[in-house]
């Protein structure tokens, strides 16, 4: 606390404040970080700023309207000097730059997102179709040892926790085929995702290889429909004389993002296949 006097080239807390229409508690915290400590505290315990610190106040509430951190601005103002300011200008648009690229590699992975949307909503549903596919880049996570429910769901957020900033691509399993055509098993014994180069996502460790695949869209769980739909896929690849070289493929069109109610999923199921004659 100041003895003596109070000068009057002097502002309180309240009236530097209104000269900047800022509240009274920023100058308070501005205090108590030590950025900008009153220069007068008379005996009644009120913080006196002067005219010195009114200049010093405008730096630091323009550099902060900038989104210059508090620590660059304090470093700052114990080194003024043109040459140090033009750097603190120059990190602060090199950040700006990351800002704006990260803001515009999002966008795209928005717009991504919105455009698979789409195409989800003008699939047909129910209609068996050979289509020729693109090889695929795949993480896959192996998961014949796992058993419980709890194993699964551990397996599958282990599988999905990648470093990328959004998740563009659903995780879909892997049955065998032979087993699933035969009407012995649903269970997966592998989750799989695709891989975007520009999603960030983990490094692929398989594929899915181009050629012929039997496709199908469906709505509900592959746990509710699959079952009926082995029987449908084994006399379609039996009328058309194809042979299975591979395992199927499950990937969720519409869930828990987009519904709360199990009814209203949609499933694309995949299974390569080749004209025997091949």
């Amino acid at each position: 606390m100041n003895d003596g006097p109070l000068p009057t080239a002097f502002y309180t807390a309240g009236e530097l404040a209104a000269l900047f229409d800022i509240p009274r508690q920023t100058l308070l915290y501005y205090d108590r970080i030590k950025l900008l400590v009153p220069e007068y505290i008379s005996e009644n315990n009120y913080r006196h700023y002067s005219i010195r610190q009114y200049l010093t106040l405008e730096i630091i509430l323009n550099l902060r309207k900038l989104g210059v951190p508090v620590k660059q601005i304090r470093r700052y103002l114990e080194e003024r000097g043109e040459k140090n300011f033009r750097e603190l200008l120059e990190a602060r648009r090199r950040d700006c730059d990351e800002l704006i690229a990260r803001a515009q590699r999002d966008k795209e992975l928005i717009e991504a997102v919105a455009l698979k949307l789409q195409k989800t909503e003008e699939r047909t549903l129910g209609v068996i179709a050979l289509r020729r596919e693109e090889e695929q880049p795949l993480y896959i996570t192996d998961i014949t040892a796992v058993s419980s429910p709890k194993e699964r769901v551990t397996a599958y957020a282990r599988h999905n926790n990648s470093k990328q900033r959004f998740k563009t691509e659903a995780t879909g399993w892997l049955i065998d085929s032979v087993q699933y055509l035969k009407r012995r098993s649903l269970t997966a014994k592998a989750y799989y995702t695709v891989v975007r180069e520009e999603s960030g996502g983990p490094v692929p460790n398989g594929s899915r290889p181009a050629g012929l695949y039997l496709t199908v869209s469906l709505r509900g769980t592959f746990t509710g429909q699959g079952e009926a739909l082995a029987l449908k896929l084994r006399d379609f690849i039996r009328t058309h004389e194809l042979t299975v070289c591979g395992d199927v493929y499950v990937l969720p069109l519409k869930d828990h993002w987009l519904t709360l109610s199990p009814a209203e999923y949609a499933v694309e199921v995949s299974l390569p296949v080749r004209l025997k004659e091949q």
